[in-house]
């Protein structure tokens, strides 16, 4: 008895091509969508404290936002003075290491890398309007830029409302 072997077939090479081309897509995707998570839970995280800020100082709360770099990441620290009470202040870690975080104030035309713990960026609100206090003479902070790798999201605060939105 003879075995016919002749190898394989064009169509099964062509076949066998698209299928890894398939499978290595779907590995890049994901390998790109988990690398760029640090980025996406830093910009939550600072959008959801600007959110809660606004709201307690609108209550019966002073709340003060400092945004800084740390050695080994990005880190918040809330002031929170409770009219006619105590002040507490916490310190979380927002963002991992490799995660940038930058800023831009109205009236500039370039982006500014937070400072360290000893030069951070302030935020806090006006209780009577809801919308955002200066940060230096005349300016506000307009945007807030957070990197990681290729992906990049940008927060734009509403100096006059207070809203803050992710695009």
């Amino acid at each position: 008895m003879k075995k016919d072997n002749r190898g394989i077939s064009l169509v099964e090479m062509i076949i066998v091509i698209a299928i890894l081309a398939v499978v290595s897509g779907g590995v890049a995707i994901g390998i790109g969508s988990a690398l760029s998570k640090p980025a996406e839970e830093c910009t939550k995280k600072i959008t959801d404290s600007l959110k809660n800020a606004r709201v307690s100082t609108m209550g019966k709360n002073n709340v003060e936002l400092q945004l800084y770099s740390g050695a080994d990441g990005i880190y918040l620290k809330e002031k929170v003075q409770v009219t006619g009470g105590t002040a507490t202040e916490k310190k979380i870690r927002i963002g991992q290491r490799g995660v940038e975080v930058s800023y831009q104030l109205t009236g500039d035309s370039s982006y500014t890398s937070l400072g360290g713990e000893s030069n951070p960026l302030v935020l806090s609100y006006k209780r009577t309007t809801g919308g955002f206090n200066e940060i230096s003479t005349g300016k506000y902070c307009e945007y807030i830029k957070v990197k990681k790798g290729s992906r990049e999201y940008t927060l734009q605060l509403y100096s006059l409302t207070g809203k803050v939105e992710v695009k």
